[in-house]
């Protein structure tokens, strides 16, 4: 069951948090201040579990996502940097076998 959070955003109290949250994950305020997880539907006091103003909460999980892009992108250009070292080695050992065996070309004729 889905609940929304009636956390007042500002200390005046106007305006109301209104997260969506399932009621399993919400949390009840109790009177002397403590919290517990609650399974109950009770809608009176139910929070949801971050304390910071809504905005500011979906402001944080965009950095997040963008943050994991990032990382993914990094990885790939690793991956590819990586394989033009291998193509380069390719190339210099090509090149070593090229030139032995004109050295010894150049040996039998002479020899």
């Amino acid at each position: 069951m889905n609940v929304r959070c009636l956390k007042p955003l500002s200390q005046g109290g106007e305006g109301v948090c209104g997260v969506e949250i399932h009621a399993s994950t919400a949390i009840i305020k109790q009177n002397n201040g403590k919290s517990r997880k609650t399974k109950h539907k009770e809608d009176q006091k139910l929070h949801c579990k971050h304390s910071i103003h809504r905005s500011v909460a979906i402001f944080k999980e965009r950095r997040r996502r963008k943050k994991k892009k990032k990382k993914k992108k990094k990885k790939k250009k690793k991956k590819k940097k990586k394989k033009k070292k291998k193509k380069k080695k390719k190339k210099k050992k090509k090149k070593k076998k090229k030139k032995k065996k004109e050295r010894k070309k150049e040996e039998e004729e002479e020899g």
